[in-house]
């Protein structure tokens, strides 16, 4: 089976550490790159300083996680100041542990060994856009659908900006499109309810045994079944009833506002994502999936190219979705 490139969609905030207010990309690259040899440095000069940095730092050997289970280093790197975009790829994989190699065809002779300290590393690329009149960017990561570096990618940007004494925020985001067209795809195949941390009557009531433990916690589920998420939705609208009309009280689960209500949905390929509907501002987020045109011929690996072109298109579609215009890029 081969292999489903994935990714990584987060918007960018960026502050001084300590502060609340976004920085626009303008005030930190002027705050961090505006002086060199004193004089004033033009926009150009200013990203071309951050891609030095973030090498020199990333780019010479690789920065290993704190387990000391996976390292990464920061590879190929452009700059577009035009564009607000950086875009290159990191190298990561699995380190730490002595692996033995063998050819698929013979588990009988090793080809060859892993020793403690070695990497086995696959690209992972990236891009960053750092629009210079605003407070929020965007980072692409792509990863793999059975294995990644994301988490380690993430944490050494957060560490890098935290040593120029700056607090890097990531949110999640997924395209409006790409949330209607997982939602038109897939049906709801479980449903839980959430209770936390029960009084201690009700943990008695339960059993003794659960007296000694202050942040039990109470979960249905109920699974079994598919439905599509329209006839869910129709029918409690149509009916005036609720996902839970039994009578639950003995879990401290009398009303909706009491516990936690997750909708599991899966699409026909079997990938999955939770909706927490008790929270009002809570969205579907399903991960995204790229399609193998979008790998090099004959390989499980990205295309640099066809993957650049294909997050171009994405980043246009996410800048017209958050209302993004430009003001002032110089």
């Amino acid at each position: 089976m081969a292999h489903t490139l994935k990714l990584n969609i987060y918007i960018l905030e960026i502050k001084e550490k300590g502060k609340r207010i976004s920085l626009t990309w303008r005030e930190f690259f002027k705050n961090v790159y505006g002086i060199e040899e004193a004089r004033e440095t033009t926009k150009d000069r200013q990203y071309l300083m951050f891609k030095n940095a973030l090498l020199n730092r990333l780019g010479e050997r690789f920065t290993e996680n704190e387990n000391r289970t996976k390292g990464v280093s920061l590879r190929n790197f452009e700059v577009q100041p035009s564009r607000n975009i950086f875009s290159g790829t990191f190298k990561g994989g699995l380190t730490g542990i002595e692996q033995e190699l063998f050819h698929n065809n013979n588990a009988n002779e090793t080809t060859g060994i892993l020793g403690y300290n070695d990497i086995a590393t696959l690209i992972y690329y990236f891009k960053l856009w750092t629009p210079y009149d605003s407070n929020i960017g965007i980072l692409m990561l792509q990863s793999y659908a059975s294995l990644g570096c994301n988490a380690e990618i993430v944490d050494v940007l957060k560490k890098f900006f935290q040593s120029l004494g700056y607090t890097l925020k990531l949110s999640r985001f997924v395209p409006h499109e790409m949330i209607e067209h997982f939602k038109r795809t897939s049906s709801i195949y479980q449903i839980s309810f959430e209770r936390k941390n029960l009084s201690s009557d009700t943990r008695h009531q339960l059993s003794p045994i659960y007296d000694e433990f202050p942040n039990v916690n109470a979960k249905l589920i109920f699974s079994g079944f598919r439905v599509s998420p329209e006839r869910v939705w129709d029918k409690l609208r149509s009916q005036n009833i609720t996902l839970l009309e039994a009578d639950i009280t003995m879990l401290e689960m009398a009303a909706n506002d009491d516990y936690t209500t997750v909708l599991s949905y899966e699409d026909a390929e079997g990938h999955k994502s939770n909706l927490n509907i008790s929270k009002t501002d809570s969205e579907l987020k399903p991960n995204i999936f790229l399609p193998d045109t979008l790998k090099e011929d004959g390989k499980e690996i990205p295309d640099l190219t066809k993957i650049d072109n294909h997050t171009n298109y994405l980043l246009d579609i996410i800048k017209e979705e958050i209302g993004y215009t430009v003001r002032n890029e110089n």
